[in-house]
């Protein structure tokens, strides 16, 4: 169980989740969504009372409560175990640019539409900047383009995508390596680069 406490950890609900039926959110669960900047209409994961890991549309939201409309159950949860910690100790130490891999895709293909991928709780506790990779975007060639830009380190939380083992391998060097993901050295990276939009 995630021992995080709101708005890190998961989002979570009390009440049962039926799919497919509207669900009214607390005020503890709409500061986590506002945290992430979920917009209405956009997908999220929320953890049941029963353990259960559901995606949920976003339908309503204000600081008082979210309504969402639970449509997908899913066998595990998207979002990682990893405690950032150790990335984090490392980041504010070196003040640099980095590269976030997502376990989610930017393209949700039952509603057909842009989906929020982009977590910000690794940079929001390192204060630092940076970007997010989708799952469906990790590639050499965005990557690389991030490295240009001056990105220095590229954090996983979970496994490395396979599109990118073998321009890792050549461009690359673990740092930290362990269960729960692995830090990478970005080749070439300068030292101080270019402000993340």
């Amino acid at each position: 169980m995630d021992d995080r406490s709101p708005p890190y950890g998961p989002i979570t609900t009390a009440a049962t989740v039926t799919l497919q039926e509207p669900l009214a959110l607390d005020a503890v669960a709409a500061a986590s969504l506002l945290f992430r900047k979920v917009n209405v209409k956009e997908a999220f994961t929320l953890l049941g009372p029963d353990g259960q890991w559901y995606r949920c549309a976003l339908q309503a939201l204000d600081a008082s409560g979210a309504t969402a409309l639970p449509y997908e159950r899913m066998a595990s949860s998207p979002e990682s175990s990893a405690r950032i910690t150790l990335v984090v100790a490392v980041l504010q130490r070196q003040r640099m640019l980095v590269v976030a891999q997502s376990q989610d895709d930017a393209w949700d293909a039952e509603w057909q539409r842009q989906d929020n991928y982009q977590d910000p709780r690794l940079f929001y506790a390192a204060n630092t900047r940076g970007w997010v990779l989708a799952n469906d975007g990790a590639t050499p060639e965005l990557l690389a383009a991030h490295v240009a830009k001056g990105a220095a380190l590229y954090a996983v939380c979970g496994p490395t995508p396979s599109t990118l083992e073998g321009w890792l391998a050549a461009h690359a060097r673990v740092v930290h390596h362990d269960e729960h993901g692995t830090i990478y050295a970005l080749d070439g990276a300068p030292s101080s680069g270019p402000s993340a939009p």
